[in-house]
């Protein structure tokens, strides 16, 4: 309603996850009116190039990037996942069981950086290819996996071909990886 004043341009920034029971409280949609900005965790922009090696390690989450030790960062991380899993998700309505979707991401995890393998993800889950689509597009949807969709110029190609995944936080990464310290690393 404020945003919609006539002769007063209001501009309105709001920070942070976008909340379902915002979205699902508003009364007109905004579309044509409102912009997504993509932003990820901490960077080397902004905490110093000289950090990159401690911020990889460590992840973009402040939480994670300032706790007193590597012990304390590990925890801050399970318990990120924990709590994602346990309370986001069924939170948005997804009825997803947790520790299916924890060995999804585990998962989902040595496949950073590479071509996506849908059907073998499925096997070692004993799950269908749809249901493992399905878990990639909510961990992507909930902004914690990105796939970066193969260049080609025949378009028909494009259709057919797997992704590249990534996570998201570095962080995170490593916590799934079950890397706990930059020795191990």
């Amino acid at each position: 309603m404020l945003a919609d004043r006539s002769g007063f341009h209001a501009r309105f920034l709001i920070l942070g996850s976008t909340s379902p029971e915002l979205i699902k409280g508003a009364s007109e949609s905004l579309a044509g009116r409102i912009h997504f900005i993509d932003r990820g965790g901490l960077a080397c922009t902004v905490v110093g190039v000289e950090t990159r090696n401690r911020l990889w390690f460590r992840g973009g989450f402040p939480e994670s990037d300032l706790a007193r030790d590597d012990k304390v960062r590990g925890q801050w991380r399970r318990s990120f996942i924990q709590t994602f899993l346990r309370q986001d998700v069924p939170g948005l309505g997804l009825n997803v069981p947790p520790d299916k979707l924890y060995r999804f991401w585990m998962i989902a995890a040595y496949y950073h950086g590479q071509t996506w393998n849908r059907s073998g993800i499925a096997a070692s889950l004993s799950i269908s290819h749809p249901t493992a689509r399905h878990y990639l597009n909510l961990l992507t949807g909930r902004f914690v996996m990105r796939q970066l969709r193969l260049w080609l110029p025949n378009l028909k190609k494009r259709l057919f071909k797997s992704p590249k995944v990534y996570l998201r936080d570095s962080g995170l990464l490593h916590s799934l990886l079950q890397i706990d310290d930059m020795r191990s690393l």
